[in-house]
This record gives C-alpha cells, structure tokens and sequence, in this order.
C-alpha cells in the first residue's frame, strides 16, 4: 500500500491525513498507558502498525524522490512541516522513555515518561505523575496589528506567560480516577 496522488499538493495533503491520524493514534495510545490503562489500546495497535509502516514507506519514498512534493503551496508546506512536527515530537518522547527505561514495558515506559521533562518543539515542562497531566506554560497572544507584523508568518505578540500551576486543573481539583484523596 502506498499513497498515490495526482500532484504535489495532493500527496501532500494524503500525507498530511497519514502524518495526522498515526500522530492522533500515538497519542491515544500514550494517554492510556500513562492513565494506566493498556487494555484501551489492544484494538487498535494493528492500525497503529499500519499506519506506521505506511509513514515509514512513504518517509523512504520521499527521502529517495524529493520533487515528489516540487511546486507545494504554502500552506500546504506550514501544514505538513507543523503535522510533521508534532508526530516527530511524540514520537521522539516515546522513544527517549523506552531508552531510559531500558525495556518496552508499557507501566515502566509510563513511569519513565512521567520522571521525564517534557522538552519538545510544543511545550516545556513535567507530567504531574499522580494524574499524568501535562503540566506546562502557556500563552496569552494577541493579533498584531499590519504595522506591528515584520514577516508573512508573524501574526501575535505574547502578552503574558502563565505558568502551568495556573494553566491547568490543581491537583485537589482533579477529577481523574487516578488521584487518590
């Protein structure tokens, strides 16, 4: 199975569908693990694999034959660069834990996850290990004005930083199963 396209924009656009849903699927599967629940994931690691093979292929294909993607739009190129991104950063945790905890056992790869920084392209900070929220800064923007934008991409200015302990539920208020009080 590859995916076949008519141009570049189409292909990708398919692979931005590809890049979206594995991202979407490893995500799950990580969420359930880190709640501690492995059994969620059982039906739908064969789509996982799939999906990963497919990536994978294509990746190869891609690699060997750039002009595959010669004469993407712009917009087509932010949004595969961002996918792309993102598959890569959940991809690179994954991975990282697996390393550190020397083994591909899911409750010690979890605990391994949860002992690590998060310190990725999205986000910077610490999964609270009693709930296994992802406790990091977030952000306050506001549109720039036409005067105020210096590039084509540069559309908000940060007007505040609140810290995760603000951002995100406080532990007392969780409501996850997981959290004993």
């Amino acid at each position: 199975m590859s995916i076949s396209a008519r141009d570049a924009d189409d292909y990708a656009a398919q692979l931005l569908v590809l890049t979206e849903r594995l991202t979407e699927r490893l995500s799950a599967e990580t969420e359930a693990l880190e709640a501690h629940r492995p059994l969620d994931i059982r039906e739908s690691v064969e789509e996982t694999r799939s999906l990963s093979a497919l990536y994978r292929q294509e990746s190869a294909r891609l690699k060997a034959d750039p002009s595959r993607l010669t004469g993407l739009s712009a917009a087509h190129k932010q949004s595969l660069r961002k996918a792309t991104e993102g598959f890569v950063a959940i991809s690179e945790r994954h991975a990282r834990a697996v390393e550190a905890a020397k083994t591909d056992d899911g409750d010690k790869v979890m605990a391994q996850m949860k002992a690590m920084p998060i310190n990725d392209f999205y986000a910077k900070g610490s999964i609270r290990k009693e709930d296994g929220r992802g406790i990091h800064d977030m952000f306050l923007l506001q549109v720039k004005s036409q005067q105020e934008s210096t590039e084509p991409w540069d559309y908000f200015k940060v007007v505040e930083k609140i810290p995760g302990e603000q951002a995100f539920t406080k532990l007392a208020d969780s409501k996850c199963p997981l959290v004993k009080k």
